[in-house]
């Protein structure tokens, strides 16, 4: 028996066999009659199936295709109608004058006048397209994430159940509709920098849906710099997020005399967005974000002490990544509540949505070094379902039984 176990490991039967039971299961989850059904199948799946993080894939499409048929049901009222009438106005305009209107952040806008203009869909079904988009780029990345950690699977499963029914972040992501598109897509470049050092095309990419997402690349020349010098790397880590938001609302209060000097809208967008002190209609950061950013900024402090006294990786180079991240993360939190407490709502909330979604990634990191953060993330990552349906949310949704009882195509294939 033992010499067949061998045999079997190096001929791959194994892995290969594992790959085809994750592709069946996918596959039922895409044909399930209902959300649920879809959910309760893949939830089954990641919990009895083997150790590999690739068994959570089925999970992470049937809950993504879930949020996503929750999202599309969402009235269509501040920054989400605005985007609903940028999607009509999109609908009978050409190729030229999309760039007119939006070349400044051109990779949300042509996808949606792709949709709308290309293949005449219905906005509701938009909405259901970016939220899917966003939803399966962060929790791919996520699980790509506890993967190397090397995680248990009791772990591995609970923060992707914790990440995918986080209601903060649900409740913001047809809002905030291009920054959660592009923080998924950095995020994702992030989890292959952290494992592999690559992830550059998708740190390029990540500003052509929002250029704040540009604030990212701080982590690859933080983690050079690590590699050389630590004092360096902390040094840099810590000021140029503040030189990009600062110096930005410096730049920003002069755009006048930017425009009278023909600067590109394209340059001139992303600055003017930084140099508001107020966030639309908020006059204030809420005290929710507030003690987030906290909680955030002190776990990211505990990650830094367990990896300085072990580190999680016996790659040095992996080592320094995960370093600079987690410190990165640490600074954005901190950023946050010193902006908040200045009065600039605007930089402080958008540095919020990053801190916000990064913290399922650094539960993981500090999961991998911690056993109170093991115990925590399993106990979590139990009640967030529960916690995401009892949510009080400012946003009007459909009846979460019906969208739990009808299948995702009945959300998306909408005309």
């Amino acid at each position: 028996m033992k010499s067949a176990s061998i045999l079997l490991s190096k001929t791959g039967q194994r892995p290969r066999s594992l790959g085809n039971a994750v592709i069946i299961v996918t596959l039922l989850v895409l044909i399930a009659p209902s959300n649920i059904v879809g959910l309760m199948l893949a939830l089954a799946y990641a919990a009895l199936a083997g150790k590999g993080p690739r068994r959570l894939i089925p999970l992470l499409i049937a809950a993504a295709l879930f949020l996503a048929s929750f999202n599309s049901t969402k009235a269509p009222v501040s920054d989400l109608y605005s985007y609903q009438l940028a999607s009509e106005v999109l609908a009978d305009a050409n190729f030229y004058q999309l760039l007119l209107l939006h070349g400044h952040e051109p990779g949300y806008y042509f996808l949606n006048w792709l949709y709308v203009y290309q293949f005449r869909f219905s906005w509701a079904s938009w909405v259901f397209t970016f939220s899917f988009m966003f939803y399966f780029l962060w929790l791919t990345a996520l699980r790509l994430l506890v993967g190397t950690l090397n995680l248990n699977r009791s772990v591995q499963l609970a923060v992707i159940v914790l990440a995918a029914f986080f209601p903060l972040v649900f409740v913001q992501s047809s809002h905030l509709v291009r920054q959660y598109i592009a923080n998924g897509i950095a995020l994702f470049g992030m989890v292959r920098f952290l494992t592999d050092g690559r992830g550059w095309f998708l740190f390029c990419l990540a500003p052509l849906f929002h250029v704040v997402a540009a604030i990212f690349l701080v982590v690859p020349f933080s983690a050079w710099l690590g590699q050389r010098s630590r004092r360096k790397a902390i040094i840099f880590s810590v000021v140029s997020p503040l030189l990009l938001i600062l110096g930005g609302r410096l730049i920003g209060q002069s755009l006048a005399t930017l425009e009278a000097l023909n600067v590109p809208r394209v340059l001139t967008y992303g600055i003017s967005r930084l140099s508001q002190e107020q966030f639309h209609e908020l006059d204030e950061v809420g005290a929710t974000a507030l003690i987030f950013s906290l909680i955030s900024l002190l776990a990211s402090l505990s990650a830094l002490a367990c990896h300085r006294s072990r580190p999680i990786s016996s790659d040095p180079l992996v080592s320094s990544r995960l370093a600079a991240f987690v410190t990165f993360n640490a600074v954005l939190a901190g950023s946050t509540m010193l902006l908040a407490i200045s009065g600039l709502t605007e930089p402080a909330t958008r540095l919020f949505q990053i801190v916000l979604l990064q913290f399922p990634f650094l539960f993981a990191v500090l999961a991998a070094s911690s056993h109170a953060a093991r115990l925590a993330a399993i106990g979590v990552g139990s009640i967030m379902p529960l916690a995401f349906f009892v949510y009080p949310s400012a946003w009007e949704y459909g009846d979460p039984g019906e969208i739990l009882l009808l299948a995702y195509y009945a959300f998306l294939f909408q005309w």
